[in-house]
């Protein structure tokens, strides 16, 4: 175990499973599931289980490749094979304890004894004599196979590279790490062995090759192959994107708290305990054994056994040439569990050791877990699997470290790809690298086993009970990733362009489709385009990927979305399903005239944004809206505009070019997943055909829902008249930022529609960028709600839905900021101190404040928009303009569903979103300008929002705030730029400003000075409402200003 929470004596009261193998956790015992895999064999080798290669059914299964189509390339990405120990640590560690035992007549006989010594002995010298940390016979004949299989399974493709005469070449790489290489030689082995060499000369010479001979032709790529550590196998540092993405990831895995704590839960199981002695006292007696659990002994890895002992070597080893035969001296047994968990360690490895356990080298491990000390092994196993599962894994539902270290990864499987569909003369790229690798790189696919976070917490932990993730299923020795790809030559007539390629995986060898929500060319087919693919694969490209899992998607309990906008359910019933997925009951509505009020706005808006739209372009709104579709991952083009023209052009370049990295991080990192509010509530899609019989289930013959529902509308319309947006072959059309964009018509069809998951996510990048430069924030959450708008004009959302997603993009922004208040504070001085660079060497001012005077970005300069729906009637010309179209996209102008007039208490953390323009103010006081600035409370989802739905933001960010010398909020004024004046009484002389304040100004009856409860009345929240509304809407009257809410 090589990580601190589990290895750090965290076990040293943990317990066993008793023979009838139950779990218990937390307290509560669960009964062990069926036995799966391997497992039925009793033999829990966790991740060292050796792998077992495909029978010739599951080889001659494999589909091919649809007519016309022939393989063009081919790529994987394999785990080493089995190997020896990695160092010598548990057999040293066992022999230090055996060793005392001896000497203190710890054993339970002299035959036990000399039978363990026995073996301790054997497996040491073993691995002196094939290399600690090396491939085992098993692991190159793993390999050997898996090359072989390659070559045959696309003969066609390599006989043709090898006859063409154009320098067609295979590419081969290796983390650096000696067994990863040793496991790419014996795979080209196998490879040259079945193809007759006919490529054996045919290689790309690598950048940097990972050793001589053999090992000369593979290049060391460590950025994408060793992600998870950030020194390199070959002592170098990474640089760069790679080493950011490495040090996050092991700052996450040394501070993530919950993680830690379930790992406590974990190891606190009294059962592991229990388990540990009772394997132990098969060998040592029980006053022995005594000792050691009372603190008596501790072993370690030195060679004297003490904790700054001399380095210990396995005897017989030459460490110049074999440094992983010198133990770790940190490495130590201190109490039962470590001493049985080394003992596990041995058990397990041996499985690998096949080839080498003979002769003198013999060695039986197995005894020690058989017959009623499977359940022992098969606890320990599941206390590995564990630690592998939270580190390296799905992990916790929430967090996303696990998923971004191997997007490098999945990048350069579609890099390869696209080289080779450009004209590249590489034919096949084969990887080889770790589980280290492999776990993260299944959680992001979401392979099978792979699909499921824990819960977000310390004590409801990952069991075998509740999660089927297992170390021997995800990555056995030798574990492999395989992509296949065809083309078929000429041009599509549909299109005018050339076919798309399409992919097929293999999982271990066994050809699997990819996750739901990639579709295939066809129902049953396991041919992906490879546009689809980039799609679906790349959908959250920030991490936050829908492979979060079963428990993340279908749960109520552990999203923090999921009750902001719980009313709902008051409006709509969702169909429920039955375990295997069938429907159970349909949906209905239940209450008629707030979802009819929803079904009128998105049909308006739609139809308004699809004038001038033909056969063949779209409009101009609905490219902006195609555009829009990719917000959250194409920041740059997205957000400029909300920093209008000038500063625009410099916070794009900044973003792309990584000078804003810190920013894109603080973007990427926060944000909550709006799938499990969308599983919850079902509602159909605006645009589907039929919303009667419309069922959250996927018919991937059609690519669109299952018509098996029978939902009552309550007499609203089974269609609305939506104008789609015409897509070309692939289901896409080109946007305003002359990209391709796919309004996700078909892929969204089974996905119920509320809430927005794109607005969700616009909003938590948004909401950032407002935050941090709170000067152009009315401007830039415009923007922002233009970008949740758009998921209106493509028809694919309703108003209620993108309100939703207000609501969850503002309150993930803010709980991010109050958790990473230093990674927001490096943010912000990163992107206020390039911008302000940029903007004094063009000349535009020596301040960014005195920047966007100079360049009216806060004015007629700024963010413009000239698309006008029935809820935002007027153009964005100006700053008055854009505040009044984003508090209309508040409401979308709905009828009120609650009562008019309530208190408004700031949600807990909301103050966090107020830091920056009013740093000078404590939070209580923060909460009394989100109070002052509030609209009217009753309207739709503010009854479950906790506030969230009425925080007007962008008024609260743009304001001058005025507090009295006690320190209590008196007065919040519409202003140019946030700021704070002290007056001495609610009207009188300032000190930061002489005689009244100029405008309008708002009384906050709020106790901020001593941290009381704020609160307004409904008739204040008015008097705010006019008072914002008078400088920007001179002469609108407050009833008409309601109805454009």
């Amino acid at each position: 175990m090589n990580k601190q929470h589990l290895q750090r004596g965290l076990f040293s009261s943990v317990a066993t499973l008793a023979a009838a193998a139950t779990l218990m956790v937390g307290g509560v015992t669960v009964s062990a599931p069926a036995a799966v895999a391997l497992e039925k064999d009793g033999q829990y080798y966790s991740s060292k289980q050796p792998y077992v290669a495909p029978d010739e059914q599951t080889v001659a299964s494999y589909s091919k490749a649809p007519a016309g189509y022939a393989p063009i390339y081919t790529e994987s990405m394999a785990r080493h094979g089995s190997r020896g120990l990695s160092s010598y640590k548990y057999d040293a560690l066992l022999m230090k304890m055996a060793e005392a035992a001896a000497k203190d007549n710890g054993f339970t006989s002299a035959a036990v004894k000399d039978e363990f010594l026995a073996n301790l002995k054997a497996i040491t010298a073993a691995n002196v004599a094939n290399g600690y940390g090396m491939l085992t016979g098993q692991g190159a004949d793993q390999h050997q196979g898996i090359g072989e299989r390659a070559y045959q399974r696309n003969k066609t493709l390599f006989d043709a590279a090898a006859k063409s005469g154009d320098k067609q070449a295979i590419a081969y790489q290796s983390s650096g790490e000696a067994r990863a290489t040793e496991s790419g030689e014996n795979f080209a082995r196998g490879f040259n062995a079945a193809s007759g060499g006919e490529l054996a000369d045919s290689t790309v010479t690598p950048a940097d090759p990972a050793g001589t001979g053999e090992a000369a032709k593979f290049d060391k790529t460590p950025n994408t192959l060793y992600f998870h550590k950030t020194d390199n196998p070959d002592g170098t540092t990474k640089t760069g994107d790679a080493l950011k993405i490495a040090q996050e990831y092991e700052d996450f895995i040394a501070n993530d708290k919950t993680i830690a704590g379930a790992e406590d839960t974990i190891a606190s199981d009294p059962q592991l305990t229990a388990a540990s002695h009772d394997l132990l006292r098969q060998i040592f007696t029980d006053d022995f054994l005594a000792k050691l659990a009372d603190g008596g002994y501790t072993w370690y890895n030195t060679a004297d056994g003490t904790k700054n002992g001399a380095v210990n070597c396995a005897p017989g080893a030459d460490p110049a040439k074999d440094a992983d035969a010198c133990g770790e001296a940190k490495k130590k047994i201190a109490s039962e569990y470590d001493a049985a968990m080394d003992l596990y360690n041995l058990y397990i490895i041996a499985a690998d050791m096949k080839n080498e356990n003979t002769g003198s080298h013999t060695f039986d491990f197995d005894r020690y877990f058989r017959g009623d000390h499977a359940a022992d092994a098969r606890l320990f196993a599941w206390a590995l699997d564990a630690e592998d599962f939270y580190e390296k894994g799905p992990s916790r539902a929430g967090q996303n470290e696990t998923y971004k270290i191997a997007q490098p990864l999945l990048d350069d499987f579609f890099n390869a790809i696209d080289k080779r569909v450009n004209g590249g003369k590489t034919v096949a790229t084969f990887r080889f690298a770790h589980a280290e690798t492999m776990m993260p790189f299944a959680a992001l696919l979401g392979l099978p086993y792979s699909t499921q976070q824990a819960a977000d917490s310390a004590t409801d932990v990952y069991t075998y009970d509740n999660n089927e993730w297992r170390g021997e299923k995800v990555t056995p020795m030798a574990a492999n990733v395989q992509w296949d790809v065809v083309a078929k030559p000429g041009n599509d007539p549909a299109t005018g362009r050339a076919y798309t390629p399409l992919v097929r995986m293999l999982y271990n060898e066994k050809e699997i489709g990819f996750r739901d929500e990639c579709m295939p060319i066809a129902k049953d087919s396991h041919w992906y385009k490879l546009t689809e693919l980039k799609t679906c694969l790349n959908a959250d490209a920030d991490g936050k990927h829908n492979t979060l899992g079963d428990a993340a998607r279908l749960t109520d309990g552990s999203n923090p979305l999921v009750p902001l906008v719980s009313e709902y359910a008051s409006w709509w019933q969702a169909p429920q399903f039955n375990e295997d997925g069938t429907l159970k009951s349909a949906g209905k509505v239940l209450n008629r005239k707030v979802l009819a009020e929803n079904d009128e706005k998105v049909v308006a808006i739609n139809n308004a944004a699809a004038k001038g739209a033909t056969a063949t372009t779209p409009s101009e709104q609905q490219q902006r809206a195609l555009s829009d579709r990719d917000a959250d991952k194409d920041v740059a083009t997205a957000f400029r505009d909300g920093f209008g023209p000038v500063i625009g052009a410099y916070f794009a370049d900044g973003y792309n070019d990584g000078n804003l990295d810190k920013v894109a991080a603080v973007m990427n990192d926060n944000g909550w997943s709006g799938n499990p509010a969308k599983n919850v509530n079902q509602y159909p899609r605006p645009y589907v055909t039929d919303r009667g019989t419309w069922a959250p289930i996927a018919d991937k013959a059609t690519g669109f829902n299952q018509n098996t529902g029978s939902n009552d509308l309550a007499g609203l319309p089974k269609s609305l008249n939506i104008i789609k947006v015409n897509t070309d072959a692939d289901g896409k059309a080109l946007g305003s930022d002359g990209k391709l964009h796919a309004p996700d018509y078909p892929k969204n069809s089974y996905e119920g529609s509320f809430p927005s998951g794109h607005t969700n996510k616009a909003y938590s990048r948004g909401v950032v960028l407002a935050t941090l430069v709170p000067q152009l924030a009315p401007e830039i959450l415009a923007r922002t709600s233009e970008a949740g708008n758009n998921r209106i004009v493509l028809g694919v959302h309703y108003p209620l839905d993108v309100m939703a997603g207000r609501i969850g993009g503002q309150a993930s922004v803010a709980a991010y900021m109050n958790e990473h208040a230093d990674e927001v504070k490096a943010a912000s001085d990163q992107l206020v101190g390039y911008l302000t660079a940029r903007c004094k060497a063009d000349g535009n001012g020596d301040t960014l404040e005195e920047c966007i005077a100079n360049t009216g970005a806060d004015g007629s300069n700024g963010y413009r928009n000239s698309f006008v729906d029935a809820v935002s009637t007027k153009p964005v010309t100006d700053r008055a303009s854009a505040l009044e179209a984003y508090r209309a996209r508040m409401t979308y102008g709905f009828a009120r569903t609650g009562a008019a007039g309530k208190a408004f208490t700031a949600p807990q953390g909301a103050s966090a979103l107020l830091a920056y323009a009013y740093p000078q103010l404590t939070d209580a006081q923060r909460d009394a300008v989100l109070a002052a600035t509030a609209i009217d409370s009753g309207y739709p989802l503010d009854a479950s929002s906790q506030g969230w739905e009425r925080i007007d933001l962008a008024a609260a960010l743009s304001a001058t705030v005025s507090i009295d010398r006690t320190g209590k909020v008196v007065a919040v004024t519409p202003a140019a730029k946030p700021s704070v004046v002290t007056v001495t009484d609610n009207g009188g002389n300032g000190s930061q400003h002489n005689g009244r304040p100029s405008k309008p100004t708002v009384t906050v009856d709020a106790n901020a000075a001593n941290g009381g409860q704020l609160s307004r009345t409904g008739a204040d929240v008015n008097a705010v409402a006019v008072a914002m509304t008078l400088l920007a809407l001179a002469g609108i009257s407050l009833s008409l200003w309601k109805v454009r809410r």
